[in-house]
């Protein structure tokens, strides 16, 4: 399956719209969504990457219910739980925008078709970066038709009492 998200602030997510809480606060400040990111990345709702440095882009996305098939440029392996049968692909602006207003909602009208049908369980979830990211700027290396990058979904049945990592992937910026 093929998704397609814009995303104007180089962050893409992939959410369980019924668990993730959205708001943080009307005047949230950075850090304060960042902490509220890896809370949620810990309690399985919520799997977030950097997609590039220089922010924005349109992304296709390949995803296979399955094990990985393709080695990327980078990659990482994350656990997320579904628990009303769909895992949704949202993007850096909807995040925030729930987190600002009480009546947002993840999916975003814009998004609300880039979801990914799944019975409930744990997932491991594998993304791989198809791209070289330091010439991403580059139009002669950056082709946007080609996949970008390419999330593996497969059910987990291992060890639960493994501890989440709260990260948010490839994002190079310290607190």
């Amino acid at each position: 399956m093929k998704l397609t998200i814009s995303d104007e602030d180089g962050f893409i997510a992939i959410v369980n719209n019924e668990r993730y809480q959205t708001f943080v606060d009307e005047d949230w400040q950075f850090e304060q969504l960042i902490e509220h990111f890896k809370k949620q990345i810990q309690q399985q709702h919520l799997i977030l990457w950097q997609t590039n440095e220089w922010g924005g882009g349109v992304w296709n996305i390949e995803v296979i219910q399955d094990v990985t098939l393709l080695k990327g440029q980078h990659q990482f392996k994350q656990l997320i739980q579904v628990s009303n049968q769909k895992l949704y692909l949202s993007n850096y602006t909807d995040l925030t925008m729930a987190a600002q207003f009480v009546d947002e909602r993840i999916p975003s009208k814009d998004n609300q078709q880039l979801f990914v049908e799944l019975a409930n369980g744990l997932y491991l979830v594998t993304v791989s970066n198809l791209f070289e990211k330091d010439n991403a700027d580059s139009v002669e290396e950056f082709d946007e038709d080609a996949i970008h990058f390419q999330i593996c979904i497969a059910p987990y049945f291992g060890d639960l009492s493994v501890e989440q990592t709260a990260t948010i992937h490839w994002f190079e910026e310290e607190i």
